[in-house]
Parts: C-alpha cells; sequence; structure tokens
C-alpha cells in the first residue's frame, strides 16, 4: 500500500478466524481496504441529499435538518425563524423563454441567496421554485435585515443583467420554538401562508409580466 499524507481517512474491514496451527489454536486476521466503497457510499449519500441544478440541500436534506434540530435537546439554537421563498414569475419565464431559462433564474436567485447567509443558516429546495431558509442563533431583525440585501442584490443584478426578465421572490417568515408542538409540516405551512401575504402585496414594476404566480 503507497504512504498516505497525515491526515488521510482509510477505512478497512477486519476479519478474524480461530484455526489450529499444529497443536495451538490461533487467530488468523485480515485486513481489506474498503475506502474505495466508502467513497462510493459517501458520494451517493451526497447526490441523495443534494439538488442537481442548484447545488443546494434538496427537500430530503432539509426536512431531515430541521428535524435532527428539533429532536436535539443540547443544541445550541433555542428556536429558528423559518423563511419560506417562492420565486415570482417563473411559470411565465418558462413559457416564454424556455425552461432553460427557468433554470438559469432558479440558479441565479440561489446563488445570491447563499452568498448572503452565515454559516450557521441552512438553505435548502423544498420543491419546483419553493426554498426555504432556517435562521438560527438570529432574531427578528436580523433575518428581515437579510432579506432586504437579498432584495437589494436583486435589484442591481436587474439593472445590470440585460435579460429580459427579473429575479424576485416573494417570503414568509415565521418563528419557531425548539419546545413547539407543530409538526414539520404545520411549520413550514405557516411560514408559506405569510409567503402568500407578501406575494399578494407585491408590486413588480419592472417585470414584463402582469400578475405573480
Amino acid at each position: 500500500m503507497q504512504d498516505q499524507p497525515l491526515g488521510t481517512t482509510k477505512w478497512g474491514m477486519a476479519h478474524y478466524e480461530l484455526i489450529m496451527y499444529g497443536s495451538e489454536t490461533c487467530i488468523l486476521s485480515g485486513v481489506t481496504d474498503i475506502t474505495p466503497l466508502k467513497r462510493v457510499e459517501e458520494n451517493l449519500a451526497e447526490h441523495a441529499n443534494y439538488d442537481a441544478l442548484t447545488g443546494i440541500l434538496n427537500r430530503r436534506g432539509g426536512l431531515e435538518a430541521l428535524n435532527n434540530w428539533l429532536a436535539n435537546p443540547h443544541s445550541e439554537a433555542s428556536s429558528c425563524i423559518v423563511c419560506f421563498i417562492d420565486l415570482n414569475n417563473l411559470k411565465q419565464v418558462n413559457d416564454c423563454y424556455g425552461h432553460q431559462a427557468g433554470d438559469e433564474m432558479i440558479k441565479e436567485v440561489c446563488t445570491v441567496i447563499s452568498e448572503r447567509l452565515h454559516a450557521e443558516d441552512l438553505f435548502f429546495r423544498y420543491g419546483g421554485d419553493e426554498f426555504i431558509i432556517l435562521f438560527f442563533q438570529k432574531d427578528w431583525q436580523q433575518v428581515t435585515s437579510i432579506w432586504a440585501s437579498i432584495q437589494q442584490m436583486f435589484a442591481e443584478k436587474n439593472s445590470s443583467s440585460g435579460k429580459p426578465y427579473t429575479l424576485s421572490a416573494s417570503r414568509g417568515l415565521y418563528h419557531c420554538e425548539k419546545d413547539t408542538d407543530l409538526s414539520i409540516e404545520e411549520i413550514i405551512k405557516r411560514a408559506d401562508l405569510e409567503m402568500y401575504k407578501d406575494k399578494q402585496g407585491q408590486r413588480l414594476a419592472s417585470s414584463p409580466f402582469g400578475e405573480m404566480v
């Protein structure tokens, strides 16, 4: 086996068997390097939890993280602000400019949002044009300030991109305590309802489309 750099992780599977060697009872041992198999296993697990288009966590990975936080009594964060996000006008972009343009829009939105988040925040794709951010260790004012900076970056990109559509999203916030009696589905539903209030109140003056969907 070639020498490995310090800090390299290797996986092995040990096998032991009692045998007779002459008149003595001995233990025959062998070790098989299963590092390549473990790497394949880790890659499969990563693909199972990450969204192929955007590179962020997918629904499965995000909901698992939320469930783990709720179930972990030793977590530093005693509360979480759930931000439900829905992209505006994605259907019209797909219909007018094709799904490739819609995919580019989704990736651009995710890039902007990811760049404004902190290490403790969790961002995942809930499905289609719906996303969720879990803000840990932040109060309401901090979260609204982060969202304002995201909106500002949308505006800056829209003014310089030259694309026929604009980046825009509606959001709803729900403050969740760790000791809540609500299920994960109910928590997300409450944030979703707040998002619809935001969507109904928004008007995109720069959008080439009419009603937001």
